[in-house]
């Protein structure tokens, strides 16, 4: 799942399994993050859901804000769970920092 953020960058990245392929050469934090990874992503065979638009995901409480955004449009179900299943597996010591 991708959450794209503006200005060609990404909030959110969910995976079912982990693919450290995607971010090899990324240049993380630049205009060309979402295209690359997306590319990465293609080339490794893996499907791409999108979420609404959404600010950066930096922390816990910005993925339950997210989650309760999610929530609220009603549009994606399957998402909220994910991200719900995110929080669980993050556990209650998660970060909460800004």
């Amino acid at each position: 799942m991708v959450g794209p953020a503006g200005r060609g960058r990404y909030c959110l990245l969910g995976l079912r399994v982990p693919a450290p392929e995607l971010f090899v050469g990324v240049q993380v934090g630049s205009e060309r993050v979402l295209p690359a990874t997306l590319r990465r992503a293609a080339q490794a065979g893996l499907s791409t859901v999108y979420v609404p638009s959404w600010r950066e995901v930096r922390d816990t409480d910005d993925l339950i804000r997210l989650q309760d955004r999610l929530r609220r449009s009603a549009r994606h179900p399957e998402l909220v769970a994910a991200v719900g299943q995110a929080l669980t597996d993050i556990g209650p010591a998660g970060d909460r920092s800004p």
